[in-house]
Formats: C-alpha cells, sequence, structure tokens
C-alpha cells in the first residue's frame, strides 16, 4: 500500500478544488448600461416650467448611447433628486409642493431595453395642456382600429373605427404620460419617486365632471379631436415590464393600463387617484398574460383593479395577443 504525507494530500486536494472550479460556467457579465442623468448631462431644469423638448431629447440620447454600445444595452434615464434651480422664479416652493425636486414634461416614450428611474423626493409632473405637441394622438391605435388584423386589436375607448360586427368606438385617445413603442421589451419604471399626471388640470380645467368625460358646455378648443385624458401609465404589446418603488398618482385618466403585455411584474408601488374622481382605475391590466402584483397599495375613484381582456368585436380573441 502506497502510504501519502498529509502535505502530498493536501496539495492534490487544493488542485481538484481548483480544477473543479475550473469546471464550473463563468457566471454571466452583469448587463451593460448607459445611466443618464437629465440634469448633469441634458441641462433639463428643476422646474414647474414645461420640460418637454429637453427630456425628449435626453431619451432619445440616451437610447442612441446604449445603442452604441451594443445590443441589450440598457438605457437607464435618471430623474435625480437633486436641485439645481438657477432661478427662484422657475423654482418649486417647498411649502407649496409635495417634495423639493419636479420636472415637468408632455408625454414621453419607452423603448427597448430602457429603464426610466425616478429617486426618492422627485416628481416626474405632466404639463397642464391640451396641445398635441405635449399630447400627440396615439396613431398607432388605428393599427387596432377594425379588429380584422391578427397581432392588432382594439381596445376600450382609443380608436375611432368601426369593427366588422358595426360597433363604433369614441374618439382617439392622446398620448399615455408614460407610453412605450409598440412592442418595446425588458422595460422598468422604478426609483423611488412618483408619476403624477397633473389630474386636477384635466378634472377641474377641462372636464365638467369625471375624469375622461368631457362636459358638452366646455369649450371645444379645449378637447383636442375629442379625445380622452392621458392616462399615467399605458405600454403596447410589450414584453417583461417592471414597475416598482414607485408612487403613480392623479390621471386623467385610467392610471396604469398595460394593453397586451407579457410579463407583467408591478411591486412595492402606491396607486393613488382621489376616491371622489370617478373613471380613474388604478390597475387595468388589459389583454395581459403572466401578471404579478405584490406588496401594493391601490386607491381609486373607479375599479382598483380591473382585469380586461379588450372589447367589443375582438374582445378576448386569443389570436389577437401578443402577435400570435
Amino acid at each position: 500500500m502506497t502510504r501519502c504525507s498529509s502535505r502530498a494530500l493536501a496539495a492534490a486536494l487544493a488542485l481538484c478544488a481548483v480544477v473543479a472550479r475550473a469546471a464550473l460556467p463563468a457566471p454571466a457579465p452583469a448587463p451593460a448600461e448607459v445611466v443618464c442623468d437629465v440634469v448633469q448631462d441634458y441641462g433639463v431644469q428643476v422646474s414647474l416650467v414645461d420640460q418637454t423638448r429637453l427630456i425628449r431629447a435626453a431619451i432619445a440620447d440616451c437610447r442612441s448611447r446604449a445603442l452604441a454600445r451594443g445590443a441589450g444595452t440598457r438605457a437607464v434615464v435618471v430623474f435625480p433628486n437633486h436641485n439645481l434651480c438657477t432661478a427662484m422664479e422657475t423654482c418649486p416652493m417647498q411649502e407649496d409642493l409635495d417634495t423639493d425636486i419636479f420636472y415637468m414634461t408632455g408625454a414621453i416614450n419607452m423603448t427597448s431595453n430602457m429603464t426610466i428611474r425616478v429617486e426618492a423626493g422627485a416628481t416626474l409632473l405632466a404639463t397642464p395642456s391640451t396641445s398635441l405637441y405635449h399630447w400627440p394622438l396615439v396613431v398607432q391605435y388605428a393599427k387596432y382600429g377594425d379588429g380584422t388584423t391578427p397581432g392588432w386589436m382594439p381596445h376600450e375607448g382609443s380608436d375611432n373605427a368601426t369593427w366588422p360586427n358595426g360597433t363604433h368606438k369614441a374618439g382617439p385617445s392622446l398620448s399615455p404620460f408614460i407610453g412605450s413603442e409598440v412592442g418595446a421589451e425588458n422595460i422598468v419604471l422604478e426609483g423611488g419617486g412618483t408619476i403624477d399626471g397633473n389630474g386636477f388640470y384635466w378634472w377641474t380645467v377641462v372636464n365638467a365632471g369625471d375624469a375622461g368625460h368631457y362636459a358638452p358646455n366646455k369649450d371645444p378648443s379645449l378637447i383636442p379631436h375629442g379625445s380622452r385624458a392621458p392616462r399615467n401609465i399605458e405600454p403596447f404589446l410589450c414584453r417583461n415590464l417592471l414597475i416598482q418603488g414607485l408612487t403613480i398618482k392623479n390621471p386623467g385618466d385610467w392610471n396604469v393600463h398595460p394593453f397586451a403585455c407579457r410579463g407583467l411584474h408591478i411591486r412595492n408601488t402606491t396607486i393613488y387617484s382621489p376616491r371622489v374622481r370617478g373613471n380613474t382605475d388604478g390597475l387595468d391590466p388589459d389583454f395581459c398574460t403572466d401578471v404579478l402584483v405584490e406588496n401594493c397599495t391601490i386607491t381609486s375613484g373607479d375599479d382598483a383593479i380591473a382585469v380586461k381582456a379588450g372589447s367589443g368585436y375582438a374582445g378576448g380573441r386569443a389570436d389577437y395577443a401578443h402577435g400570435s
């Protein structure tokens, strides 16, 4: 029998451990990302003055920078909690506002592999305007209009078309406050801050009553194309959407309305609209699959959570969902 010294045995065991570690697959590298601070990188003002042009340009440039780094690189657009105001007349006054930091903008769109991060103490605030510059009509809704093309379908309250069964829908919608390109994948809304749809403007200035419904005695110039008020969050045909850690409040119409999305996760989020304001649904997953909602607080003037499957002619038709 061959005898081995304790030193030789220890060396052999160490060699085996090295070989075993070498045989294991290397951990996947963390996804690359480009982080874009809208204030420091793009000159967006912390202000109650509209910043739509600068914010849209910042989002577009951040996306371009991420794409230049290679496929799968994430664009992280940060609305930070640091106050770089230079003119007092354009800075929020603490005694009048809930938080120190406001960024005012019209509708913005997310694209694949994008994160919008609103840091705690910061608020992304919808511009009080009915201008189609701030709230363009959502032209892609027309693709859902007649309910005849597989992969596309109308959804409640969106289009201005007659479906094959003769059902006629209401007028077009204005762009949501935060929307997505059709088919966007791997999009995230996070950060601990607030997304405020400025619903009080739509409820008191534009509308005579409930959100989303306009009174005939109102000035028609305040009602672009007979449209409904903007919803707060409304991605289209997206895959893998994560919303976490935010307060989402005061929508002009519904609050969070993902349409035909697959892989929707909402957690640790507060969704709020005053109880006295009708038609301000909290969360309406519409024609969505693989939905997980956890640790959320929802207060609404209408439905807290309303699970939908489209409506009218195309409602519930599985062949219209997710392009299948």
